[in-house]
């Protein structure tokens, strides 16, 4: 079963990682990052594959973050 995630800190390392693994596992990914200590390095390769976006914003942004959460499956918050 494919689930839409929201990973937020999805540039970090540990996050980047996380992405990684599941948009290989076929999940669709949105990745939320103010890239405040997470690197787009970190998650370039990923960027062109179609069950993968990155949202460069804040997660104290309510309305994009409510937006967000409410098309996703599941939220890992890291």
């Amino acid at each position: 079963m494919t689930e839409k995630f929201l990973v937020t800190g999805g540039a970090g390392f540990t996050g980047s990682h996380l992405c990684e693994k599941l948009v290989h596992n076929g999940h669709h990914v949105v990745a939320i990052d103010d890239l405040s200590t997470g690197r787009l390095e970190n998650i370039q390769h990923l960027r062109p594959l179609p069950n993968f976006q990155f949202v460069r914003e804040t997660i104290t942004n309510l309305q994009v973050l409510d937006h967000l959460t409410s098309e996703a499956d599941i939220v890992v918050h890291r």
